[in-house]
């Protein structure tokens, strides 16, 4: 059994944030603040309690600094102190899948990264996507006719990449970090855990069969976030990086699209996952602070922000301390 396949997925997928509407002039990187460097710990965390149980959240972020190594003796502390460390990640694992089949389905995702039929991108899209695409690629480094065969969101994903690697930010996780950290302290990691029991080369195709539109949203998305939002990025991951929550608080807050996930929920199979797993996790959480003492999460910044996150503890009667 597996637990890659969530990476698969977001591989393909490109899941990111994206403004609504296209502009009319994209800003430039030159005047922004320089980069951050060095060692640093991130923000302070936030703490849930009531009746002797508490939950402290350590809100993480992508992208983030190229040259910033994330490390935090109090997060070290308290997962340390924690029954429970946990996150609001998902673990996907196949069911049966042994080395043949996974030769096989990293095989098929090759082949459905690619259009069809042998046609190109500027065949898909219509003129006016294809000339931002274009003038998108020309900008952040890549040749002329670089990614033409990928399809649209196989596409949006290594021009986001491209354009990352140039304003010297990039997609990470910490939640490696994190779980590295709760086996140092010999505490008790946990994350939702669901299984894909069907084909998994049937789900792609099906996924795919009907991705069209999506897709090219999707990459559509990513060009409106790159034109219009990636100087507040690297700001974000500059803020993020110096603990500096009320910078945070005052930068607008991220669209989310969704056009990128859709194209997954194209398989009726992959989509019941996707929910399966946003149920388990919050479920786990709660469990877990009826249960326990002490519960450490790591959860995307944004959750705690702009979500209804905390408002859902706070509606509960729970006690919310923010940095």
């Amino acid at each position: 059994m597996k637990s890659w396949a969530v990476a698969i997925a977001l591989a393909i997928a490109a899941i990111s944030p994206a403004r609504a509407q296209a502009p009319t002039q994209a800003p430039t990187l030159a005047d922004e603040e320089v980069i951050v460097t060095g060692e640093r710990s991130g923000p302070r965390v936030w703490r849930i309690s009531k009746d002797g149980h508490e939950l402290v959240v350590f809100g993480t972020i992508s992208p983030l600094p190229k040259g910033v190594t994330w490390k935090s003796k109090t997060v070290e502390t308290l997962i340390g102190d924690a029954d429970l460390v946990t996150s609001t990640s998902i673990s996907v694992k196949f069911a049966e899948l042994g080395p043949i089949k996974l030769v096989g389905l990293l095989l098929e995702l090759r082949k459905q990264s690619k259009i069809a039929d042998g046609a190109k991108l500027k065949d898909v899209l219509d003129p006016d996507l294809y000339a931002r695409f274009s003038a998108a690629r020309a900008r952040y480094g890549a040749s002329p006719d670089e990614w033409e065969t990928l399809r649209p969101i196989a596409a949006a994903g290594r021009l986001r990449e491209q354009a990352y690697d140039q304003a010297n930010i990039r997609s990470q996780s910490l939640l490696a970090e994190v779980k590295k950290i709760a086996k140092k302290k010999k505490r008790k990691w946990t994350e939702a855990q669901v299984t894909f029991k069907g084909n998994a080369k049937a789900a792609l195709r099906e996924a795919f069969a009907v991705a069209d539109q999506n897709e090219i949203a999707c990459l559509k998305e990513t060009l409106d976030r790159l034109e219009l939002d990636l100087p507040s990025q690297r700001n974000r991951a500059n803020a993020w990086a110096r603990g500096d929550v009320t910078a945070l608080r005052a930068m607008p807050e991220p669209q989310r699209g969704r056009s990128c996930e859709n194209v997954l929920r194209g398989s009726k199979e992959l989509s019941a996952l996707l929910d399966q797993g946003n149920t388990q996790w919050r479920a786990i959480i709660d469990e877990s602070l009826k249960n326990n003492a002490s519960t450490f999460l790591a959860a995307n910044i944004d959750t705690l922000l702009f979500g209804d996150f905390l408002k859902s503890y706070r509606d509960r009667g729970y006690k919310i301390e923010e940095p």
